[in-house]
């Protein structure tokens, strides 16, 4: 499968885009919609109506947090599609139009089984987790002889919670669309990033190997104009990602603790979604410092070519195009006051422990 078809089928199947699709995909669309609805709703029905200790208020918080996160994700995609099928579409036009020569073929082969497989392998630990976690509460309930009553911490219509697998049934029916919109979503950064970074080392490879400067000055304003698109599509997502994340990783680490304290109950799930949280959050961070090293080295490939040899407009245009390169350097950011880099990730991660000591000592108050 091609990259492009390998990633609108990934989005297709998170529901997010359905351009040019039949009436089964966007039936599709419409079950995801109403799923994360009905979820949002069940949870906020959890925090009105049931007994509220503080666990059980973290808990709701804990899966409407995710929720939000990820209904964001799904929403944004599903009203921008078009902008983003644009995009795919753009990027494998720039592929075909690539400068050909077998070290160019090299790098785009490898960009391009890179942009698909490691998607690939990130999606399926994504999509694994709803999976994984029904079949543990399958083998708790069959083998050892759960409760009749399924217990989660959001509302389940009586006529199902009174026996466990119909309302297991009902919440993995309502959740499984959040775990495909974080896999999509997070394939679709690696995906973007991986074909962009390649795309700019060819770019650096023309400007070392001396091609035609208008060839290379027209082939980098088609890369940031195309940059500028993609941080547009994915900046406030990405900003929501940050702030959101660090919620999440103190309650998960907060409930963790707490199950430690109590018998270990629940540590498992909690700390397995934790590390999901965490891995997203470092893929996102790990993929800005991807395209801002790209940036950098583009900057040093036009400074260090053969520049001075060519005629006076040659020489104009790549002093045009290193202007470029500082002034608008190819970074993920939110409106240049939130740069994503591993910067960015280790400020989450010291944010989280900023908010897990507060609610520590909040829950030791109490």
């Amino acid at each position: 499968m091609e990259p492009k078809q390998f990633m609108l089928f990934c989005l297709n199947f998170s529901g997010m885009v359905y351009v040019n699709g039949g009436s089964f995909l966007k039936a599709y669309v419409i079950y995801q919609t109403c799923a994360f609805i009905i979820f949002g709703t069940s949870l906020i029905l959890f925090a009105y109506f049931e007994p509220k200790p503080l666990i059980a208020k973290l808990q709701t918080l804990h899966f409407l947090i995710a929720l939000s996160q990820i209904f964001c994700k799904f929403l944004s995609i599903a009203l921008n599609q078009r902008e983003t099928v644009d995009i795919l579409d753009n990027l494998e036009k720039l592929s075909k139009e690539a400068f050909t020569d077998q070290k160019n073929a090299e790098i785009l082969k490898r960009a391009n089984k890179s942009s698909t497989k490691l998607p690939k392998i990130f999606m399926y630990v994504f999509c694994g987790y709803y999976p994984l976690r029904t079949i543990n509460l399958l083998i708790r309930y069959l083998v050892f002889k759960s409760p009749q009553k399924f217990v989660e911490a959001s509302w389940i219509p009586p006529f199902l919670a009174s026996n466990y697998l119909t309302g297991l049934i009902y919440q993995v029916a309502t959740c499984l669309c959040t775990g495909f919109t974080n896999a999509a979503y997070t394939g679709l950064i690696i995906f973007l990033t991986i074909q962009l970074s390649g795309q700019i080392q060819i770019l650096r490879r023309a400007m070392e190997d001396g091609y035609p400067i208008k060839e290379c000055v027209v082939l980098h304003q088609k890369l940031l104009r195309l940059f500028f698109r993609i941080n547009r599509l994915l900046n406030a997502l990405m900003l929501a990602e940050y702030i959101l994340s660090s919620l999440y990783s103190c309650i998960s680490t907060f409930l963790i603790l707490k199950s430690l304290s109590s018998g270990g109950k629940g540590v498992a799930n909690n700390a397995y979604v934790l590390v999901l949280v965490l891995l997203r959050v470092f893929l996102i961070c790990y993929c800005g410092n991807i395209i801002q090293t790209q940036g950098e080295k583009l900057h040093s490939s036009a400074y260090f070519g053969e520049w001075y040899r060519k005629s006076l407009p040659e020489k104009k245009s790549v002093q045009l195009m290193m202007s470029l390169t500082m002034v608008q350097p190819f970074k993920y950011n939110y409106r240049r006051i939130l740069t994503v880099d591993m910067a960015l990730f280790l400020k989450s991660i010291h944010t989280t422990y900023s908010y897990l000591t507060m609610l520590l000592s909040f829950a030791d108050h109490k």
